[in-house]
């Protein structure tokens, strides 16, 4: 600054900038002032000399002023906390008057002094267990970094420790089964860290342990209901999800066990009275005891009541399978059978082998069912190729369903030979055919293209050989040959001067020179147009195929289903293109598929659709044992459900969705005492043998 004044006012004599500094002085212009007694002081300086008095005592004042109106605003920076403001105007006062600047400095010193004993209490005050509390007050601190160095690092320290603390809490909160809080905390700590794997792992321990809990909560209302297997369920699925409760729920379930143990015995005495002529009432006995030995092996009083609870089933099972086994329309034919078959495990002699095998023969009797398979073309315009392929994906999907009771058949083969079993078409459900129809019509298989000629729109150029032409450069150079030769032959110009253009005898030889270097003519290419054929192509193939299921018998629908391919192919055929076509153009062949290709890509999609719909479709039909017996026992009739259940489970092999065979499971072993999860497998293979 002193440089650049010195500079603008160098001309000025000592005299001069004296006067200007008493006037700027006065007018408070102080800085101003400075400067230019600061210039007569150098030149002083400069001259090693001593600057007069006079310009010495005014300097000093102006200093004093300087550092006087520093200090008043360091002292209201100090007091509104901007001590960044206050140390820069300290060190102003400091340059100006050093004297003046000690009372700003005192001020100074003890606002930052207690700017470090707040912050060493913030530290203390985390330390003592408040982190959360330390973490607001260092926030608010954060603005006063460049006094306290490591507010950064402490505050990640405190951050660190609030953390912990919530973590600490929350674990303590699930531990006292205090969800709320719980998830209070983690999430706290995820607003504060978002990636925290402490409180992400503790939100998902206090959710299982929430729903675990919720079902705990439930097992004494299902216990007091009666709803033991309910409850068991429920204490089991509680364990499962929270196994950090474990012991506490193994306790529950001891309980329930020991509960329903008890209530499963008080009736067991009177019921056991039956003897052999009341077949429901040695039922109830035998399950509630073989219950009882699920529950508690080791309990003697269903071990020594077990026996004749056992004998009186079997007897009262034995005739109860064999009057079921006599219906001459095998309507009970299946439960039937299964009670046979634990007869027999349990008391060999009272069913004979022959016996147990007539009736799993019937049993494999009732069950068959077929299923016709007509494959039509209905006026589709579909090649006999292209529904022989259809009729064979079809067949090979039906095969794939591995329904050994499902006979498959062409319907022309049915009509010649129906195979119908007049005894059991009352038996089917609903009264319904055990025969169905699946009628797969192909009512659309079109393909068809079209083309747009457009040639004589279609022109390009080709170059066909070459020409000459007159070089505009050569013809300007001529001219201007032509020009400086005029110039020079002009009568007026002296024979020794330039012309007054400047042109000389020279000039004309270097010219000349420079035409001979230039062609005269220039050649180009011949450019011709010419018409080019451009074809524009749009075929569509449009394929549908409606399938549907019914009834052999009442021609009534089961189910139906339809598949629709519609795709539409475009492309361009070039033809005519010339060799060195100006556009690059080139002929172009068509690059969509021909009619066969795009009939055998539409097939690949239909043959996609009948593998989604067809195991659907078949499984309407051959269903129907399932949904009789669902109707059933919906309607309270367990012997009617229970003889559906065991064809239902039958037909498919045993291979049943986990839900649906547990379901039957159940329902058998409480209409016939047959345990289907346990047994199901030996009587399936029986079956099968009987079958072959």
């Amino acid at each position: 600054m002193l440089v650049a004044i010195g500079l603008s006012q160098s001309q000025l004599s000592d005299k001069d900038l004296f006067k200007k500094a008493q006037a700027d002085s006065q007018a408070n212009k102080l800085e101003s002032a400075r400067d230019a007694l600061r210039v007569i002081v150098q030149r002083a300086a400069d001259k090693k000399k001593n600057p007069d008095k006079k310009y010495t005592e005014l300097l000093n004042s102006v200093n004093k002023k300087l550092a006087e109106q520093e200090v008043a605003a360091g002292q209201a920076s100090c007091s509104r906390s901007d001590l960044s403001d206050c140390r820069k105007r300290l060190d102003a006062a400091k340059k100006y008057d050093p004297a003046v600047a000690a009372q700003l400095q005192t001020t100074f010193d003890a606002s930052l002094a207690k700017l470090k004993q707040e912050y060493q209490a913030t530290l203390s005050l985390a330390e003592s267990g408040n982190p959360q509390a330390a973490l607001s007050k260092l926030a608010e601190l954060a603005k006063f970094e460049e006094f306290l160095p490591s507010i950064k690092a402490d505050t990640e320290r405190v951050r660190v420790l609030y953390v912990q603390k919530l973590a600490l809490e929350g674990n303590g909160f699930i531990a006292n089964k205090q969800w709320d809080d719980a998830e209070s905390r983690f999430k706290t700590i995820i607003g504060i860290v978002p990636n925290n794997e402490s409180a992400k792992s503790g939100l998902a321990i206090l959710d299982r342990g929430r729903k675990a809990y919720l079902l705990s909560s439930k097992v004494d209302e299902q216990v007091k209901a009666g709803l033991y297997e309910e409850a068991m369920e429920s204490i089991k699925t509680a364990s499962a999800t929270y196994p950090e409760a474990k012991q506490e729920f193994d306790q529950i379930e001891k309980q329930i066990n020991k509960t329903w143990t008890a209530s499963l015995l008080s009736q067991v005495p009177e019921l056991i009275k039956g003897g052999e002529s009341d077949y429901p009432r040695s039922l109830e006995a035998y399950l509630r005891l073989r219950k009882v030995m699920e529950l508690d092996p080791a309990n003697t009083e269903a071990r020594s009541l077990l026996e004749d609870a056992t004998k009186n089933f079997t007897a009262n099972s034995t005739q109860r399978a064999q009057s079921l086994a006599d219906i001459s329309d095998l309507s009970k034919i299946a439960t039937a059978m299964v009670m046979k078959y634990d007869v027999r495990r349990l008391a060999p002699d009272l069913i004979p082998v022959e016996d147990l095998k007539d009736a799993m023969g019937k049993f494999n009797r009732k069950r068959i069912a077929q299923l016709m398979l007509s494959v039509e073309n209905v006026g589709s315009g579909a090649t006999a190729e292209f529904t022989q392929k259809v009729q064979a994906r079809a067949t090979g999907i039906i095969d794939r369903q591995a329904l050994k009771d499902l006979r498959l058949r062409t319907k022309e083969d049915y009509e010649k030979d129906p195979h119908d079993d007049i005894l059991l078409q009352s038996l089917r459900p609903d009264g319904k055919s055990y025969a169905a129809l699946m009628t797969v019509n192909i009512t659309k298989c079109d393909w068809k293209r079209e083309s747009n000629d457009r040639s004589k729109e279609m022109k390009s150029a080709y170059i066909d050989g070459s020409l000459q032409e007159p070089n505009p450069k050569w013809e300007e150079q001529a001219r201007r040959m032509d020009e400086i030769s005029k110039a020079l032959n002009n009568p007026n110009r002296k024979k020794d001067k330039p012309t007054p253009e400047g042109y000389t005898t020279q000039t004309l030889v270097d010219e000349k020179e420079k035409l001979t270097r230039i062609p005269q003519f220039l050649t180009k290419d011949k450019v011709v147009e010419y018409p080019y054929q451009r074809i524009e192509y749009k075929q569509n193939t449009d394929m549908e195929i409606d399938i549907i299921l019914r009834d052999f018998g009442s021609k009534q629908e089961i189910d139906h289903d339809s598949i629709s391919y519609k795709h539409t192919d475009e492309g361009v055929e070039i033809s005519g293109i010339k060799e060195r076509d100006q556009k690059q153009l080139q002929n172009q062949s068509l690059r969509i598929p021909d009619k066969t290709q795009a009939l055998e890509e539409g097939l690949i999609s239909v043959r996609e659709n009948l593998d989604k719909m067809l195991p659907r479709l078949i499984r309407s039909y051959t269903d129907r044992f399932y949904a009789e017996g669902e109707r059933a026992y919906k309607a309270g009739n367990i012997e009617d459900a229970v003889e559906a259940y065991l064809c239902h489970w039958a037909f498919y092999g045993g291979k049943l969705d986990p839900a649906q065979s547990n379901r039957i499971s159940r329902i058998v072993k409480q209409g016939t005492g047959f345990d289907l999860e346990k047994q199901g497998g030996n009587v399936m293979f029986e079956l099968l043998k009987v079958l072959q």
